[in-house]
């Protein structure tokens, strides 16, 4: 089975085990909310450009206006553009770039403020907060100009986050909801990078995306 099937089929799991589990049974009416969401986000690609992904979410209604949050978002696959120019080699031009294809997982937590009005089905909210997101990276080889080859690793380890965002929300009838939003993620990162034949080393340091997420909410 395939990295991406095996996790939607951990993910829809994980959403019946939170429908159905006694708490959320048990908590009062809109008190908790899950969710699955779409993420459209991406970099400038120093180092990543497109990190296309999803998450699983819930929150917790302190009041209100305040719910606190917590969510995992998956990125699957994605392209850590021309690692070899992070250890100052350059590819050779007349083939294709070479990029690293990468993997992560974001672990979240936030604070949300909701802005709604009674009789009104749509509302607004932003969220800040903090996460931990774990990287892993492939190798890359390919030719350098000039002659010679490349053989890139990287050591992404785990980043710090900061996440912020904001956004859209339309009621489907009593418990559902769509939230269309705005995000930002500065990645607090130290990623270690080397060139194995030539022993040329480099790194990344602090880096931002951004972009929508397009999100399914169930609320008990």
């Amino acid at each position: 089975m395939s990295t991406r099937k095996s996790l939607a089929l951990v993910t829809l799991l994980a959403i019946v085990i939170l429908i159905t589990s006694p708490s959320a049974a048990k908590a009062q009416d809109g008190q908790i909310s899950v969710g699955l969401r779409a993420n459209i986000i991406g970099g400038t690609g120093k180092p990543v450009n497109d990190t296309l992904g999803f998450g699983l979410f819930g929150r917790y209604r302190l009041s209100e206006k305040w719910l606190v949050g917590f969510g995992v978002d998956v990125a699957s696959g994605y392209d850590v553009e021309k690692p070899e120019s992070f250890v100052g080699l350059v590819q050779e031009i007349d083939v294709d770039v070479i990029d690293a294809s990468a993997d992560s997982y974001a672990f979240m937590g936030w604070i949300e403020r909701d802005y709604k009005r009674d009789s009104s089905k749509w509302g607004w909210f932003w969220t800040a907060g903090l996460g931990i997101n774990s990287v892993s990276v492939d190798d890359a080889t390919g030719m350098l100009e000039g002659g010679g080859t490349f053989d890139v690793s990287t050591d992404a380890g785990t980043e710090f986050m900061l996440t912020f965002s904001g956004g859209i929300r339309r009621q489907l009838g009593s418990s559902w909801a769509l939230e269309l939003a705005l995000r930002f993620d500065q990645h607090i990162a130290d990623w270690k990078i080397l060139d194995r034949l030539s022993g040329a080393t480099g790194s990344v340091d602090d880096y931002s995306i951004r972009g929508v997420t397009l999100g399914v909410v169930k609320s008990f």
